[in-house]
């Protein structure tokens, strides 16, 4: 599949050992929760806004006239968001709904948590499916093997520091870092191309 980051990215590969260890923590898994926790997620991009491409790129990148457009008066093209960094979006989404982080983010009211409970139900659901689909797709055929632990009486353990070869994913990060368009509140009342005739209107979102 085409996307518009080939066409700036010089895409590189990396051999990473990943940390898979059971019960150390490292700054992703932070717990309790707090703004340093928080922090470390955003810098990987989860909040990122998206990002304009050309009317070309879009479609090649398979959306239609059907999805909203900036209005020609400005320059035209099409709003779009890095997938990759919508799945980060998700997994730290899951992160601040898991049991033991559910209350602290509840109580701030921030994002998502600022939604009715429905919404917010609707949301995390949805990033628990969008996972789902993108595990299967991409489901990785590497193998895990086991490791001897506890020398008083040792027993078999998964080791799940395994090694992988990854695309550069601060490439990619920093490519939509530098393509943010300005945040929507100040865009003109016209800042969208109007509704087509023949432009498709969902009842609900899709």
């Amino acid at each position: 599949m085409y996307s518009p980051i080939i066409d700036d990215v010089k895409m590189r590969y990396h051999e990473v050992r990943f940390d898979g260890r059971f019960a150390d923590a490292n700054v992703f898994r932070g717990e309790p929760p707090s703004p340093e926790v928080d922090k470390a997620w955003e810098s990987l991009g989860v909040g990122y806004r998206p990002v304009m491409i050309s009317d070309d790129k879009a479609y090649r990148s398979g959306l239609t006239t059907n999805h909203t457009r900036r209005n020609s008066k400005y320059g035209g093209g099409y709003p779009v968001y890095v997938e990759g960094l919508h799945q980060l979006h998700c997994l730290n989404l899951l992160r601040k709904s898991l049991y033991y982080n559910y209350e602290y983010y509840h109580t701030q009211g921030k994002g998502p948590f600022s939604d009715p409970d429905k919404v917010l139900h609707w949301h995390v659901s949805h990033c628990v499916d969008f996972i789902r689909q993108r595990l299967m797709c991409d489901v990785d055929i590497g193998v895990f093997g086991s490791v001897w632990v506890n020398r008083t009486d040792p027993r078999p353990f998964v080791d799940f520091n395994t090694r992988h070869v990854c695309r550069d994913f601060e490439a990619v990060r920093a490519w939509a870092e530098r393509h943010q368009v300005d945040d929507g509140d100040g865009l003109p009342g016209d800042f969208w191309e109007p509704i087509g005739e023949g432009t498709y209107v969902w009842d609900v979102a899709p």
